[in-house]
């Protein structure tokens, strides 16, 4: 009986979603965490690499031209801002706070701009 539900676990485990914790060997170590993340960086590499390329080679590829009164909406263009825009009430106001939304990794050469 035991020897029939050792059998089954791993199968309900799977059927369920169930993972293993990724570190079934405890918290990893400096040197692991940098491996992973050495691992990680490779495989952004990997997966961003034609594009990449393209871009070296052409960096006008990325300039999106405004949409203009033909265009539709499947055109590959930027519509306009609506004329409406920002109130004057809130425009006249100073922003009293700046916030950065920064994308990429975290080996800029301090100070970021």
């Amino acid at each position: 009986m035991l020897l029939a539900l050792v059998g089954l676990l791993p199968a309900v485990a799977l059927a369920q979603g169930f993972r293993p914790p990724p570190f079934a060997a405890g918290i990893p170590g400096r040197a692991q965490m940098q491996a992973i993340e050495i691992q990680r960086h490779q495989a952004r590499t990997l997966l961003y690499r034609e594009a990449l390329e393209e871009l070296r080679r052409n960096p006008q590829v990325v300039d999106v031209r405004a949409c203009g009164a033909g265009d539709d909406e499947k055109s590959l263009c930027l519509p306009q801002a609506s004329a409406g825009g920002v109130p004057e009430a809130v425009a006249a106001q100073p922003t009293a706070r700046r916030i950065a939304l920064l994308f990429g990794n975290h080996r800029y050469q301090p100070p970021i701009p």
